[in-house]
């Protein structure tokens, strides 16, 4: 099988993870890979050190010169199936391929509202959803349920070694005792970091140490730094900026916080289940759904509070490390459940009976 895939991020996020997690995982199965990438961008230079075959795209991957490259390089390769990876890939790619026999599939990563429906329903055959909460915002925005299939995501459990979650550790130094209390992302407003910065002077306060360690980069640094000084906890917060170690640093936790206010589903919580750490997360988007609680507020695996809550951030610290018993229980039930739902083999086989499905029927939609 020979698959197409574009993304037009710069950056690296989780939706850049979960491509190189489908393109590594096809390759496993046999499957050629075609992947088109601006030049500049880190999922090119990730593709080079993987030896994936790239087609290297001009400025940020959009406009007529790289719709022109798109069509010419994707058009040539007998491809089964092209993969758009994001809302400009979606945009930009859908309208190169227009009128070619191969499938156009686009992802839809967030829970953000689609702005346009009609990209979606228009320029691409199906739309895969990594949730079922971000299904839902297609369907309010009108794309037709015919073109959505929810898939999550998997994530390959890493291979950590000891020495190198002692390194991680130090990310807490010094060791005084305290809570080892851990968030993984880039530095957005939406990632909820405000709230652990005043949940962990608000513990503080009442004489529970924590020291906090996060791993991600980007605009909210200034923000965070100047609120960690204001809130005179600064000694006990550790901006680590971008690190490769995450499944060290899980490991060396006593707890990992999710604060996030949106999330299409959340890598980084799979991770942490399949680390066997302690998770203090709130409930939105695909979040409920990784932590499996779907039919109430209640997840089997974490303690959970609700997004802005500082006060309820450090109950459920408290609460996920209070009781030995229970959390044996939560880290049990959470990596069988990373195990059964969240794997790259299941993942793959998704996607590979959706491609099928899409090139042995009549699988257009009408628009």
């Amino acid at each position: 099988m020979k698959l197409g895939f574009m993304s037009t991020a710069v950056g690296w996020g989780g939706g850049e993870r979960l491509l190189a997690q489908l393109i590594e995982g096809f390759c496993e199965v046999g499957a050629e890979p075609l992947l088109a990438v601006p030049a500049a961008s880190e999922l090119a230079t990730w593709a080079q050190q993987q030896d994936v075959p790239t087609a290297l795209l001009p400025g940020r991957g959009r406009g007529l010169a790289a719709c022109l490259q798109i069509r010419r390089r994707f058009a040539s390769a007998g491809l089964q199936a092209v993969i758009l990876n994001d809302p400009h890939a979606i945009t930009y790619g859908g309208v190169a391929l227009t009128g070619l026999s191969v499938p156009r599939l686009g992802i839809r990563h967030t829970c953000y509202p689609v702005r346009s429906a009609w990209k979606h329903n228009r320029l691409v055959d199906h739309v895969v959803c990594v949730s079922a909460a971000a299904e839902r915002e297609c369907l309010i925005a009108g794309v037709d349920q015919r073109r959505l299939s929810v898939l999550y995501s998997g994530v390959k459990p890493a291979v950590v070694a000891p020495r190198a979650v002692e390194v991680a550790r130090s990310a807490f130094l010094p060791d005084d005792g305290a809570k080892r209390v851990l968030a993984i992302g880039n530095l957005q407003a939406v990632k909820g970091y405000d709230t652990l910065l005043r949940a962990t002077a608000e513990a503080y306060r009442q004489g529970d140490c924590w020291r906090v360690a996060i791993a991600g980069e980007g605009p909210e640094r200034p923000h965070l730094e100047a609120l960690a000084q204001e809130l005179g906890i600064a000694d006990r917060v550790q901006l680590l900026g971008f690190r490769a170690d995450a499944a060290a640093l899980l490991r060396s936790a006593d707890v990992f916080v999710n604060a996030s206010h949106s999330e299409g589903l959340s890598l980084v919580l799979i991770e942490a289940m399949q680390a066997g750490t302690p998770i203090v997360s709130t409930l939105v988007g695909g979040c409920r759904e990784v932590l499996g609680a779907t039919g109430s507020d209640v997840s089997p695996v974490a303690s959970v509070f609700e997004p802005g809550d500082a006060t309820g951030l450090a109950a459920a610290v408290e609460r996920q490390l209070g009781d030995p018993e229970m959390l044996r229980e939560r880290l049990a039930a959470g990596s069988q459940r990373a195990a059964e739902q969240f794997s790259v083999e299941g993942m793959i086989r998704g996607y590979a009976e959706l491609i099928d499905h899409l090139t042995t029927t009549d699988r257009r939609v009408a628009a």
